[in-house]
């Protein structure tokens, strides 16, 4: 048993050298696991909540009201008295499912789950099963897990209410429609693995046993037809507390906790995407590098754009061996099928639209795509969505640049054309429509000029042998000086938000002091978040007054911000006391805001 526990209770990270490990517990913290099916206005909030929002909808989804539940429940009786013998654990890739199994398997060796319930656990994973090209047995199966039990095998046979077998990964099962017509009830009969395994799954064989199965919702349709009565729960991923015990688990050090957790709760696409558990590692791994090289927070160069980059690159390689597709041809595609949401303004898209991209079920990538049963009149019908907006978002800025030069070049003029403004000087009632327009579309994302970043470009090349056409990046930079330009060296609060994000992304120095050394005026909302800011203002040589009467930043980052902030003839704080705290009195002001506000 102890061997058994140590098989379990140590991992391999995606980066892990040869013999690197890392302990279960160590990264495992616990999911939110609910059992009620949500309706499509419950999915599409979901969906298109971010930051805070998102972790609220979350919070929500974690009531009784939802049927939320915990792994030590999963076999507890169901709303009608009935004890289910048979659980599907469903989630997308990335969300924790393989985790969770390893878990349950580390704390049945150990004495802490199921010690009363079960005997005997086996933890079956299916992309080791495929490999197995001979014809085997339950009794041979049995023995893959675990060559000790021989003396007991008839024990096992004797007693299958006492039996558990945890299912990996269903999804990557290769079953063929002869697989799943053939089983047996002989424990000792030979046939393919996958012939077993429908065995299994059926009850054909070890017919009291238990089943716990994990999959990606692509085969919840195959599955139904090879289960008998399952309960279903669904994995929904990390809460916001969540979010910071797991970067708690991973640094220990309070202070590099401190900071890994401002830096994720100050970047709303990153808080967003930290639901998935994939992504927080990813973040606590990067910020650990910088960390470990001294870099302080307010300089380090990880964009959003990056993360959601190396996010990509993780999951072509270690989650998406199903498709047929190269990487390329497969990210050309999500992409556009992502810009046809957006343009839509769609987070559900149609079982049809996602066809017309795949030619069949078998090349739809579930790794990137997750499958949605939804109720319909009498029926039912079948939508698909992205892991969250934010990364629909992302694949719509690949749109513009997954494609030849030409293309390229002719897809960005057309969008930025959509954004060209007037001189406010001439034509203000103009200038105000398009700006309203602008601010409220969002389809000039801060992901294109992340991708444009030199360190995203260089990752891109080398990692994922993807180039970006050299026509893209003058067009894209020349919209922003121009737009800049043309409003009257004054940022509202909503632009300078998004400009901020822009020039973050893109990280250039040279282009930062360009655009921004004739901005004079400048409004700061509750949105503003330090690293953006910390790194544009020093752009600002011409910044006479800032208006931080909107924002929310603390004492601490007042402070690491005061050389900036004193240039400043007009500093505008009403009412703020943790600026007037850390910042000289003498430059306060209680005058209104500027014009165009």
């Amino acid at each position: 048993m102890s061997t058994l526990w140590f098989y379990c209770a140590v991992v391999k990270e995606y980066n892990s050298l040869i013999g690197e490990r890392v302990w279960l517990d160590d990264r495992y913290m616990d999911l939110l696991l609910i059992q009620q099916h949500r309706k499509e206005n419950e999915r599409t909030e979901e969906l298109r909540s971010k930051g805070n929002t998102l972790q609220q909808v979350l919070s929500k989804r974690d009531s009784k009201d939802f049927r939320n539940t915990r792994i030590e429940c999963l076999f507890d009786s169901v709303p009608h008295g009935v004890t289910s013998k048979t659980v599907v654990l469903q989630g997308q890739a990335g969300i924790g499912k393989s985790f969770t199994t390893l878990k349950m398997m580390s704390d049945w060796a150990s004495g802490k789950l199921y010690s009363d319930r079960f005997s005997y656990v086996f933890l079956l994973r299916c992309q080791e099963l495929n490999l197995i090209a001979h014809k085997v047995s339950l009794h041979d199966l049995i023995l893959y897990c675990c060559q000790d039990l021989e003396p007991v095998i008839p024990q096992i046979l004797s007693q299958p209410e006492k039996v558990l077998f945890i299912v990996d990964g269903f999804d990557e099962l290769k079953l063929s429609e002869e697989a799943l017509k053939d089983f047996t009830t002989d424990p000792y009969e030979k046939m393919s693995v996958e012939q077993i395994m429908n065995s299994i799954l059926r009850k054909k064989v070890l017919q009291n046993s238990c089943l716990a199965i994990t999959t990606r919702p692509i085969s919840i349709k195959i599955l139904e037809k090879i289960l008998k009565n399952p309960a279903y729960t669904e994995i929904l991923g990390f809460s916001e507390n969540r979010i910071k015990e797991y970067i708690q688990k991973f640094f220990k050090d309070e202070k590099k906790v401190e900071r890994a957790f401002c830096y994720v709760k100050e970047h709303e696409g990153v808080l967003t995407a930290c639901f998935v558990p994939v992504m927080c590692w990813i973040v606590c791994t990067v910020l650990r590098e910088h960390f470990q090289e001294g870099t302080d927070i307010s300089h380090i160069l990880e964009t959003e754009t990056s993360i959601f980059v190396y996010f990509v690159s993780i999951i072509l390689k270690h989650h998406c061996q199903e498709s047929s597709l190269p990487p390329q041809d497969l990210l050309q595609r999500l992409s556009i099928l992502a810009k046809s949401g957006i343009d839509k303004n769609e987070v559900l898209l149609k079982e049809e639209e996602v066809n017309s991209f795949f030619s069949d079920s078998a090349q739809v990538p579930s790794s990137f795509l997750n499958k949605i049963l939804l109720k319909k009149s009498i029926g039912c019908k079948t939508v698909y969505s992205f892991m969250h907006l934010t990364f629909q978002e992302f694949f719509d800025a690949l749109s513009y640049i997954l494609c030849d030069e030409k293309d390229a070049k002719e897809n960005m003029e057309t969008l930025l054309k959509k954004h060209t403004f007037p001189d406010a000087k001439e034509n203000m009632e103009s200038f105000l429509k398009h700006k309203f327009f602008f601010l409220f579309t969002g389809s000039v994302s801060p992901f294109l000029f992340g991708l444009l970043n030199t360190n995203t470009l260089q990752f891109l090349k080398e990692e994922m042998t993807i180039s970006i056409p050299s026509g893209v990046k003058p067009l894209l930079l020349d919209w922003l000086q121009s737009f800049i330009s043309s409003i009257q060296n004054f940022c509202s609060s909503e632009e300078s938000d998004f400009f901020f994000r822009c020039l973050y992304e893109l990280h250039d120095p040279q282009f930062l002091c360009d655009v921004m050394q004739n901005v004079e005026s400048m409004q700061l909302s509750f949105k503003t978040t330090v690293s953006p800011v910390f790194y544009c203002l020093r752009g600002c040589e011409r910044l006479k007054s800032l208006d931080l009467y909107s924002c929310k930043f603390t004492e601490k980052v007042l402070e690491m911000l005061q050389p900036v902030v004193m240039k400043c003839e007009v500093l505008i704080a009403v009412h703020h006391s943790s600026i007037r705290r850390v910042l000289t009195y003498s430059h306060f002001s209680s005058f209104p805001p500027p014009p165009f506000t």
